[in-house]
């Protein structure tokens, strides 16, 4: 006998099948929209991640987003978070699930966040209330444990990383973009996500990827002047090589034709920004002294890439700065989507970099008017250091980097100009494949600095390190005015580490 599908047996057996599927489902367990605009300014104040405030401490660590405090005071509390009407302004917190804190605030918090996460989900918080102590008990979702590999083999790593895409993709706009700001030059952002959701399920997001290919698309042709040439405002070349990077990793996975088409042309527009947008002299300067090499008496030449036109008489990103880096990168995953990338010029430009950083990372070095900043390179190292490992020769100055970067981390993991969550994910990205030791080492280390960022309904803010100009700028502004979108998309790519379905993240 067939069953009624309008039976009550059959109603419950499609209710329980139903829950079975959602509880496997990667969209499981979120909880209700934080808005995603919505934080303070004080980069003083610590986010406790899915709890959803930010505390005030009596310690913050100089070069970790930590405290050691034994209590802390809730200033600002997440619209939506689990902390809303359960929590107030002023509460401290002096103990958790019954434990004090000694002189261990931050890790302590994290410790129970992933514990609570692994099994129960629940959290108990000793709060005093101005004189009267309570507990208050908060329910977290429940999606598991940190492997000891994690964010590789790990099903929490997983969870997290669908959880942020997922977010990503409610914040895109109709036309795919995820800049909120409709005046941007960037493609950072966009790209961003689009690698973080291709990274994590190109047949789930096939849609949003989709959008975000025809976004970049479509704004390549439309800003395009008389000669051909995109123009689209004064930081247009991050939005090159961002789009070069997205459109070569997406083309290698779908081979989508329309991709293929505007990576040929981002190829040479890149190509035009070393050469044809900087004066005579700097060409002439540039190509003489790349023939006098051997000779060290020689100064080596101040500029190479830069934001707009390079010029021995002004300043720019140059030799040392991200974006050559960044179009090095680029080149190199055009080459294996099987453009025609001018590999004699690409070898120039890498000799060129071995030449003027012979120390190995990559500084401010040779900018006038522009301090050298030492002090906050392991985003750009880290980037050179992922060309370095896509190109696979250079065996001795990959060395040199990769030591460089073993002495920036934990000095400047999270001092990266111009935005430190950037340069952490390209930094860690290179310390992965590069140096897998170290990697283990600093990821079990910053496993608690994860866990305080995460916001219950899947997004990533910032924990800015004490006296770090760079990280306020993720807090306060997060690229543009992006704000979680910025630090969603990029702290996604590292989860999308995991797995290792990009060339970036490891795909062979």
């Amino acid at each position: 006998m067939i069953p009624n599908p309008h039976s009550g047996s059959m109603i419950f057996y499609h209710y329980v099948a139903l829950t079975f599927l959602l509880l496997l489902s990667p969209l499981a367990g979120k909880g209700q929209p934080i808005p995603a605009d919505e934080d303070v300014k004080d980069p003083s104040l610590l986010s406790l991640g899915p709890i959803g405030v930010r505390v005030s401490t009596d310690h913050r660590e100089d070069r970790q987003p930590r405290s050691k405090s034994n209590s802390a005071t809730i200033r600002y509390i997440f619209t939506n978070s689990l902390a809303e009407k359960r929590l107030k302004i002023g509460d401290v917190i002096e103990g958790i699930n019954g434990n004090t804190f000694n002189e261990n605030f931050s890790a302590k918090v994290a410790e129970e966040i992933d514990k609570a996460e692994g099994e129960g989900g629940e959290i108990t918080l000793q709060i005093n209330r101005e004189g009267t102590k309570i507990d208050i008990p908060l329910e977290l979702d429940t999606i598991g444990s940190y492997s000891k590999t994690w964010p590789h083999q790990c099903e929490k790593s997983s969870q997290i990383l669908y959880n942020a895409c997922d977010w990503l993709v409610e914040h895109q706009q109709k036309n795919g973009r995820l800049e909120k700001n409709k005046g941007s030059p960037h493609f950072v952002l966009t790209s961003t996500a689009g690698l973080a959701m291709l990274g994590c399920d190109p047949k789930k997001y096939k849609r949003p990827l989709a959008k975000i290919t025809t976004f970049l698309c479509d704004t390549l042709k439309e800003n395009r002047d008389e000669e051909g040439h995109y123009h689209n405002g004064p930081l247009e070349l991050w939005s090159l090589n961002y789009a070069a990077i997205f459109l070569s990793e997406y083309y290698l996975i779908t081979k989508d034709k329309k991709s293929l088409s505007a990576l040929k042309f981002l190829n040479r527009e890149i190509h035009h920004r070393q050469f044809h947008q900087a004066d005579k002299e700097t060409v002439e300067h540039v190509k003489a002294l790349r023939k006098r090499r051997g000779d060290r008496g020689e100064p080596v030449p101040p500029y190479w890439f830069a934001h707009g036109k390079l010029s021995t008489k002004t300043s720019g990103y140059v030799h040392l700065g991200a974006n050559t880096a960044y179009a090095c990168l680029a080149w190199n995953l055009m080459k294996k989507a099987g453009v025609d990338v001018d590999v004699e010029n690409l070898n120039a430009t890498m000799d060129y970099i071995e030449e003027a950083g012979p120390i190995g990372y990559m500084p401010y070095s040779g900018i006038p008017n522009q301090r050298d900043r030492p002090n906050d390179a392991f985003g750009r190292t880290g980037t050179l250091s992922m060309v370095l490992y896509l190109d696979g020769g250079r065996a001795d100055y990959s060395k040199l980097v990769n030591e460089s970067m073993a002495n920036l981390y934990p000095k400047t993991t999270y001092f990266s100009h111009a935005t430190c969550v950037m340069g952490k994910a390209w930094g860690m990205m290179s310390i992965a494949h590069q140096n897998p030791i170290l990697f283990r080492k600093m990821m079990n280390e910053c496993r608690h600095d994860f866990d305080l960022l995460r916001l219950s309904d899947g997004s990533f803010v910032s924990n800015p390190v004490t006296k770090n100009h760079h990280g306020r700028l993720d807090l306060v502004t997060g690229g543009n005015g992006d704000k979680h979108r910025w630090t969603t998309a990029f702290n996604a790519l590292i989860y999308a580490l995991g797995q290792k379905r990009l060339t970036i993240t490891g795909a062979q």
